[in-house]
């Protein structure tokens, strides 16, 4: 009986764990374009239209957002841990305080967006346009790269 408690409360406590997206939290930010505090990690949310979307202090991480439409969409304070968003249109939106570690930007359009004090700690940003772009430190890059 105490193996199979032992065996019961680890499979239990291994499973409750892994982290994966809370599929209510998608139905939600369908429907209306915004979600506080949500757990999206994980997810598919490739070539999805979030225009303008409010996403606050989120788990996002490990998601795909290849090609997604963020233009001017608000995520502040959340979390894109090792999220891939090659090819995405971020236009105009504010990342302030998100943490990229890892995230893929590659080919992603962040004109205008405001990253003020995000984390890009080893993002791959190959062909990322960066124009009018609020950088983590404040600084406003006018390259256009």
């Amino acid at each position: 009986m105490r193996l199979f408690a032992t065996v019961f409360l680890t499979t239990t406590l291994v499973s409750t764990s892994v982290s994966a997206f809370d599929p209510q939290h998608l139905k939600q930010l369908k429907e209306t374009n915004a979600y506080v505090k949500c757990d999206l990690s994980d997810a598919d949310l490739s070539d999805l239209d979030l225009a303008r979307a409010k996403i606050y202090r989120s788990n996002i991480s490990g998601t795909s957002l290849s090609g997604t439409n963020l233009m001017s969409a608000h995520l502040v304070g959340s979390k894109f841990i090792g999220a891939n968003f090659e090819g995405a249109d971020m236009k105009n939106a504010k990342l302030i305080r998100a943490r990229f570690r890892d995230a893929t930007l590659a080919e992603t359009d962040l004109t205008g967006a405001n990253l003020k004090g995000a984390n890009l700690r080893n993002i791959t940003q190959n062909n990322a346009l960066f124009c009018n772009t609020i950088m983590p430190d404040g600084f406003v890059d006018r390259s256009g790269f």
